[in-house]
């Protein structure tokens, strides 16, 4: 019967017995103890690693769908025992400038200690037609340096970051369409800096929640079609904030 069969593992769930690394079980039925002490999954020593540091690898980066920027200390590199690739060969490999679609996603590249391999590779971006930097917690691009352009960018994809404003955003002079879905966008201020601008995505943003967002963006760039989805309207391209109230301003 089903309730009488017996489990073949029992995962452990004491954190005091759990190791660094090693995906610790109870030793199965019929197994000998001492082999589970050194069962660990294959790729473990590889996950502090990007490609470009395994020696007889010698993929482009421009190839990739998905490559790994996100810089790592060296003594976790040491740690993992495994011979180290020449570092003059890894700008070789990280060839950004032919990248027509670069995928920066999902790396969390907030920390200080990871803005010289952000900015590095964000300044070769010069050939990018699509740029997607979803999920990275980073606050702002802009100021990363004075130089950051991604001049042939036509789509933007950066949603769950911490931009506060436009400005934030590198120049993209000919940039169509950005997603900027639940970051900390809080106003308009900068919408005027992409002239080509198309469509807009900024749900969930905290001024997507004020009153007129719209107005307020398809009045200040009437490039814009479209803004979460939703065609821009006549009345909306055309929109004029509310004048304050000198009474109110008085007592304020």
């Amino acid at each position: 019967m089903a309730g009488s069969r017996r489990r073949k593992f029992n995962y452990e769930t004491d954190i005091s017995k759990i190791q660094t690394d090693k995906v610790l079980i109870k030793s199965p039925v019929g197994i000998n103890e001492d082999l589970t002490d050194s069962m660990q999954l294959p790729s473990a020593r590889y996950k502090y690693l990007k490609w470009t540091d395994l020696k007889g690898i010698d993929t482009k980066g421009s190839t990739l769908r998905s490559p790994r920027i996100r810089a790592t200390p060296i003594e976790y590199k040491k740690a993992s025992n495994i011979p180290l690739k020449n570092s003059s060969d890894i700008s070789r490999q990280e060839d950004w400038e032919r990248s027509a679609v670069a995928n920066l996603s999902y790396q969390e590249l907030q920390h200080t200690y990871q803005s010289e391999a952000l900015q590095s590779s964000l300044q070769r971006l010069k050939d990018a037609a699509v740029v997607r930097l979803n999920c990275n917690r980073v606050k702002s691009l802009n100021s990363l340096g004075s130089s950051l352009t991604f001049p042939k960018c036509r789509a933007l994809y950066a949603a769950k970051n911490h931009f506060d404003s436009f400005e934030d955003l590198p120049s993209m002079p000919l940039v169509e369409h950005v997603d900027l879905r639940q970051t900390n966008i809080s106003s308009a201020t900068g919408i005027h800096r992409f002239p080509n601008l198309i469509t807009l995505n900024i749900e969930e943003c905290p001024f997507s929640f004020t009153e007129d967002f719209r107005g307020y963006l398809a009045s200040q760039n009437k490039n814009v079609q479209l803004i979460n989805n939703i065609a821009v309207t006549f009345d909306e391209q055309n929109f004029k904030p509310p004048k304050k109230n000198k009474k109110e301003d008085k007592k304020k």
